[in-house]
């Protein structure tokens, strides 16, 4: 008398029956699970556990499951150091290279370098959890979780202390 127990969440459903009865030695049974997040679930990664137990034993199945968005958003990174605050023209940073990775598989969305003032601007960026590294030549790195939200520019002044002295 097998059954299957799902976790008390809102967005997980049962496909297949609930009870899958008895099974023989060697024999399996498929079990399929519906995934149905609200507008408002928060993005981003989700896992747990289901059951399924009968009257002499039992197994628990592990699950990870990514909360992800159809909507897209834009990213304008600029990238600064002292120079930028004290130098009399102000420049930003050429030649940075802005690395976005997603936060949760760590996938290399893009990576560019940044234009003749020192910006890199992306659009179409799908909704969700990221991380920025934006390196250039004598500075530190500059490494921050960015959260891109639809319909928005999240802009980031990533600033790279300049590394002056050499040894």
């Amino acid at each position: 008398d097998l059954q299957v127990t799902l976790p008390n969440v809102g967005w997980l459903a049962l496909i297949s029956p609930q009870k899958i009865g008895t099974l023989a030695s060697g024999e399996t049974a498929k079990i399929s699970l519906l995934l149905k997040p609200a507008t408002d679930l928060p993005l981003g990664p989700y896992s747990g556990n289901f059951a399924v137990s009968g009257s002499n034993g039992g197994v628990s199945i592990g699950f990870k499951f990514n909360a992800i968005s159809d909507q897209f958003g834009s990213l304008r990174v600029i990238a600064n150091d002292e120079f930028s605050f004290f130098a009399d023209d102000h420049p930003n940073v050429t030649d940075a290279t802005a690395t976005l990775t997603d936060a949760v598989d760590g996938h290399v969305v893009f990576e560019e370098m940044t234009d003749a003032t020192g910006v890199v601007f992306k659009d179409n960026i799908p909704e969700g959890h990221y991380n920025l590294e934006v390196k250039a030549y004598k500075h530190s790195t500059y490494r921050e979780p960015v959260l891109i939200v639809a319909g928005q520019v999240q802009e980031i002044k990533a600033f790279m202390r300049r590394q002056m002295v050499t040894y």
